[in-house]
Formats: C-alpha cells, sequence, structure tokens
C-alpha cells in the first residue's frame, strides 16, 4: 500500500485463493532483500517479479531465475551527474543487495521508510551487474527538485517537482 503494509482482507484472500490450489506471487519494484521479510506470510507458491521486471526469484529456492541489468555505462552517467551535483542521493540495487552510493536526505527516508538494509559504498567500487537504481534529491534552479530511476534496462521515471507550497 505505499508503507509497507497490507491491509488484512487482502491477506485473507491470499490465504483463501492458496487454499484452493492456487498460484501466488507478488510483481513488484522492491529488491530481492526487501520482499524477504514478506515472504513467509505471503504463501508464495511461484517466483516473485522483482526490481520492476528485471529480476524473477524463487525464494523456495533462493535462486535467481532471470536477471536482466543495466548496460555498465550507466556508472558513467551517475559519475558525471555526481560531479555537477554531488549532493545528489544514490541508491543501487543489484541480486547481492542494496547499495546507497551517495547519502542525502531522500535516500535515508527512503531507506527508513521501507526498512531496507543497505551498504554505503563509492560508485566505482561496485561490481556490474545493477538491476535498478535511484538518484534522489537532485536540486535545481526555481527551487525544482527532480528524481529519477532507472531499471529493466533503461531510465523509467523522472519525478520533477516544484518548491514547498507550489502548485505545479
Amino acid at each position: 500500500d505505499g508503507f509497507g503494509l497490507v491491509g488484512q482482507l487482502s491477506v485473507d484472500g491470499i490465504e483463501r485463493f492458496v487454499a484452493r490450489g492456487g498460484r501466488f506471487t507478488v510483481a513488484t519494484g522492491r529488491s530481492v532483500e526487501a520482499v524477504r521479510r514478506y515472504v513467509d506470510w505471503l504463501q508464495l507458491s511461484a517466483p516473485a517479479i522483482l526490481c520492476n521486471g528485471s529480476l524473477l526469484y524463487d525464494y523456495a529456492k533462493n535462486e535467481v531465475l532471470y536477471n536482466k541489468t543495466l548496460d555498465p555505462r550507466v556508472r558513467d552517467i551517475v559519475a558525471e551527474i555526481r560531479k555537477v551535483f554531488p549532493e545528489l542521493g544514490v541508491e543501487v540495487h543489484s541480486v547481492e543487495g542494496i547499495t546507497a552510493v551517495a547519502m542525502n536526505e531522500a535516500v535515508y527516508r527512503h531507506t527508513a521508510r521501507e526498512h531496507i538494509p543497505f551498504v554505503l559504498a563509492e560508485l566505482d567500487t561496485l561490481p556490474d551487474g545493477w538491476n535498478k537504481g535511484h538518484v534522489r534529491g537532485l536540486k535545481l534552479r526555481g527551487g525544482l527538485t527532480l528524481d529519477m530511476r532507472w531499471s529493466n534496462g533503461s531510465v523509467e521515471s523522472f519525478t520533477l517537482r516544484g518548491p514547498p507550497g507550489s502548485t505545479h
């Protein structure tokens, strides 16, 4: 529901579905570790679709079935953006886990709200094989803020927010 909570009606419906022989899984933008804490009570009976479709993971076997990673040149693009905007927060998601390349308030809020375990590392020390990533809190002229998400091999979204209290 956006807050990491699933309502009791949903849980009851999932349990009835599985009890009648249905196969249940999830499709989410979250990573392997972020979903792992829900696996037991969700009763997944099919591989999970993770990282916005770039990763198919079988929790019963702890096995990656499909893994589409980003072009390694994304690292160079992020490095160039960070040269101009060093305050930019960056998260990188891969099969190995989540790395905060640059921590800022937006990355902190996201990882705290989602209870996401992460490590802090330098961009040039990360191995290739990124499934998904975010740049958060890029401050632009006029009080604008830009967030960008990439996954499944390409840029997924840009969000441009106006200054607090603005109507556009």
